[in-house]
């Protein structure tokens, strides 16, 4: 699992980034795809914060897609459907969306919300997580 820390360490970045930059809709589903990790990320959940975290994730994936509806962010909104326990809608986003990899976490990433272990093994070896 990955270190809550490190991804609080990546949205801050994120917003560093923003300020630079101004407000990019890719840096903002960043920001969802982040906060979803967290919910992921905080077992158990002593402070009972996953719920903020997903409000956090789900806004951030429609600021995204007002800046630029063409982003693709079905990936994000499946991931963040799972952690909320709405299963059905996130297989019928990963099914029914054309989701193309755009990092390279992102095969990885499709792998584990199909739970297709025999596709994520070999794909975690070769990023070395």
């Amino acid at each position: 699992m990955i270190d809550p820390r490190r991804i609080i360490e990546g949205l801050m970045e994120l917003e560093r980034l923003r300020k630079e930059d101004g407000p990019d809709s890719r840096l903002i589903l960043a920001a969802a795809q982040g906060y979803a990790m967290l919910h992921k990320g905080l077992y158990p959940d002593y402070m009972q914060y996953t719920d903020d975290f997903s409000s956090y994730a789900l806004g951030f994936i429609a600021l995204a897609r007002h800046i630029d509806p063409e982003l693709p962010s079905a990936r994000e909104e499946a991931f963040i459907a799972m952690n909320m326990g709405y299963t059905a809608h996130a297989e019928g986003l990963l099914e029914n969306s054309r989701l193309e990899p755009t990092g390279p976490t992102d095969e990885v990433f499709d792998a584990y919300m199909k739970k297709d272990l025999w596709k994520s093994l070999p794909l975690l070896l070769k990023t070395g997580s």
